[in-house]
């Protein structure tokens, strides 16, 4: 079976599979984003079944799609702070902590496009109803305003806010799921992390999103 005739049938399987969610949610609702959906639409703003997958599919692909880059990042900031593997083994760090920290320093997601809705003037610059502007996330988690010292990985700083996420109303659904992935992942990894070495640093590419496209690890 040809790569591509694989991808085809585990996304009918999926949507079969989101289907059989959506029946049953709409019998009984559950603490979940598709009973949400179901329960909580306007009357007049229903979503059909086939809207309620492509919603959820782009949930999953949210919260999964930069899982690897998240998780190379953490590996990388824990090689260059090998103090924080035993405070995390002996539960003096969470396993939260790193994440939210790697996250802040060295976010999986760079720039951000939104068009402007109309004219506006933001610190001094002009802007005009239909321009396009890209908000640089890595830039607003470096801010030296709220972070001290914020080139610096520290997982136990006083102030662990970051905006890789998004903020508002446009904050990443998928974000809750993407952190219990990789909390179980480092939860996982932690442990044998020393067990091996980087033979080389981590190659980053991209723009738009930035991750590790090749990382070297040996085992000693």
């Amino acid at each position: 079976m040809f790569t591509e005739d694989i991808a085809l049938f585990a996304s009918e399987e999926l949507e079969k599979v989101i289907l059989d969610l959506i029946d049953e949610r709409k019998k009984c609702a559950g603490d979940d984003i598709i009973s949400f959906i179901i329960h909580n639409s306007n009357e007049s703003e229903i979503l059909s079944d086939s809207e309620i997958v492509a919603l959820s599919l782009n949930i999953l692909l949210a919260a999964s799609e930069p899982v690897d880059k998240v998780l190379a990042n953490c590996i990388y900031h824990f090689y260059r702070n090998e103090s924080y593997i035993d405070l995390v083994i002996s539960n003096d760090c969470s396993t939260n902590s790193i994440l939210q920290e790697s996250l802040r320093i060295t976010p999986p997601v760079h720039l951000i496009p939104r068009q402007v809705e109309d004219d506006s003037c933001v610190e001094g610059v002009n802007l005009k109803k239909g321009d396009l502007i890209f908000s640089l996330i890595p830039s607003a988690n470096r801010d030296e305003k709220y972070f001290e010292h914020p080139n610096t990985f520290n997982p136990r700083r006083e102030f662990k806010g970051h905006l890789s996420y998004g903020v508002g109303i446009n904050a990443c659904i998928g974000a809750q799921f993407t952190n219990i992935q990789l909390n179980i992942a480092l939860q996982k990894l932690v442990s044998i992390l020393k067990n091996y070495k980087e033979i080389t640093p981590p190659t980053f590419s991209e723009i738009y999103t930035l991750g590790a496209t090749q990382y070297n690890l040996e085992r000693v």
